[in-house]
C-alpha cells in the first residue's frame, strides 16, 4: 500500500486563518463496503441508515472544496449551488488540497453509510485553495452564502488564532437564521481558553454559539493534539478516519486517512444530519441537546477535553426530543436581546422564568 504523506500547512498570522490540518495523511485503495467496520464508526456506535429520506437535509462545508467524484460522495453532492470565496477565485468542486473533500466524505458516511441512500446534501463552500488558508471575510461570507441556501448545519474544520468580530457576526446571524454551526475545537493541545491571565483561543472552535468538538481515539479518550477548554461540548473519534480521497481517480475507490479535530468536527456534524434526516422539524437547539445529553464517558459535568462525552449516535437516535425553548436565556446578542435586566440600585429581588440550554453557551 502506497502512502502520501502531507506536511502541517505553514503557521499563519492574523487576520488570516488556516485549515484546521490532520496530523498527517495516508491515501490508499480499498473497498467503500470495507468503511463499515472502521473502529472510528464502531466508537460511535455506528449503523447505517435503515430508509431512504425524501429531503435529505443540506450541510455546508466550508472548506477546500470537495470533489464530487470522490469514493462515498455519489449523488450527495449539490454541485449546482457550489459556490468559491477563496481568495484569488477558484473552483468549489475542485479540491487541491483534499481536506474539504475528506470532511465531506465523513460527514457523508456517518449520516446515511449505504450508497443507495442520500441522508444527506453536501453543498460545498469553498474558502481556501491549495495552500489551505484563508481569511476571515472569506468564513464569513460563506457562512453567509449558507444562510441564503437554507443549509441546516454549517460545518467549519478551521482552526487560528485570532478572534474577528466579523465571523462572530457571521455566525449570530447564522444561528438566528435556525442553523446548527459545527467547529474543530484545534489541534495545539493547548489548555489555555479562558483560563485567567492567559485566554488563548482558538477559532472558530471558540467563538459564542458554536459547537465546539474535541477529538478522540476509538476508546474515548481525548488525543494529546485536541486543544482543551470549556468551550469544547462535545468529542468524536479523530484518530485515523477514514474517508474518500481527492486525489484518487473521478469515481475510483482511492480513500484517505487523517488524524485531527477537523475529522471529529465532520464525525459530529454527520450524527446531527442523520438526526434531521430522521426528525427535520428539530431546531438547532434541540439537535445539540439531544446529541449532549445522550453522549457518554464524562462524569461530573463538562470536561475540558471532551466537553459532554463521546457522541453517540443510537442513543441520539433514540431519544425524546427536547422541550422547545423560543427564547434562549443567554446573556449575549443576540440572545438577550429585548430582556429587561435585573439589576437595580440597593437590594433588591427580581425573579425570571427560564431554562439554560447548555449548548447556547457554555461560559454562561
Amino acid at each position: 500500500m502506497s502512502a502520501v504523506h502531507a506536511a502541517p500547512p505553514p503557521a499563519i498570522s492574523a487576520p488570516v486563518r488556516g485549515r484546521e490540518s490532520a496530523r498527517e495523511s495516508q491515501v490508499f485503495d480499498q473497498d467503500v463496503q470495507a468503511l463499515t467496520g472502521q473502529a472510528w464508526l464502531r466508537a460511535i456506535r455506528w449503523t447505517p441508515a435503515g430508509r431512504l429520506y425524501n429531503k435529505p437535509p443540506l450541510v455546508a462545508v466550508l472548506d477546500t472544496g470537495v470533489a464530487p467524484g470522490a469514493a462515498g460522495l455519489a449523488g450527495r453532492v449539490d454541485t449546482q449551488h457550489a459556490k468559491s470565496y477563496a481568495f484569488g477565485g477558484g473552483d468549489p468542486l475542485v479540491d487541491a488540497q483534499g481536506h474539504g473533500t475528506m470532511v465531506a466524505g465523513v460527514i457523508a458516511t456517518v449520516a446515511s453509510g449505504a450508497e443507495a441512500n442520500p441522508g444527506v446534501a453536501i453543498l460545498p463552500v469553498q474558502i481556501a485553495g491549495p495552500t489551505g488558508q484563508t481569511s476571515a471575510q472569506a468564513v464569513a461570507e460563506g457562512i453567509y452564502y449558507a444562510i441564503s441556501q437554507r443549509a441546516r448545519i454549517i460545518n467549519l474544520s478551521l482552526q487560528g488564532s485570532s478572534r474577528s468580530k466579523v465571523e462572530q457576526d457571521a455566525i449570530n446571524a447564522a444561528v438566528r437564521a435556525g442553523i446548527l454551526v459545527v467547529a474543530a475545537s484545534g489541534n495545539s493541545g493547548k489548555d489555555t481558553c479562558g483560563v485567567a491571565g492567559i485566554t488563548q483561543c482558538e477559532y472558530p472552535g471558540a467563538y459564542r454559539h458554536v459547537l465546539a468538538v474535541g477529538a478522540t481515539d476509538e476508546a474515548g479518550t481525548a488525543l494529546p493534539e485536541s486543544t482543551r477548554g470549556m468551550h469544547v461540548a462535545i468529542a468524536a473519534p479523530g484518530r485515523d478516519i477514514v474517508a474518500g480521497s481527492a486525489r484518487g481517480p473521478e469515481g475510483g475507490q482511492r480513500f484517505e486517512t487523517r488524524t485531527g479535530t477537523s475529522m471529529a468536527a465532520a464525525v459530529v456534524t454527520g450524527v446531527a444530519a442523520r438526526l434531521l434526516a430522521a426528525r427535520p422539524s428539530l431546531t438547532a437547539d434541540q439537535l445539540t441537546e439531544i446529541m449532549m445529553s445522550t453522549a457518554r464517558g464524562t462524569a461530573g459535568g463538562l470536561d475540558r477535553a471532551r466537553g459532554a462525552g463521546l457522541v453517540d449516535l443510537p442513543r441520539a437516535l433514540a431519544a425524546k426530543p427536547p422541550w422547545l425553548d423560543t427564547t434562549e436565556p443567554d446573556d449575549d446578542a443576540p440572545g438577550a436581546r429585548g430582556l429587561s435586566p435585573l439589576v437595580a440600585r440597593g437590594f433588591s429581588y427580581g425573579q425570571r422564568k427560564g431554562r439554560l440550554r447548555t449548548w447556547a453557551d457554555l461560559r454562561d
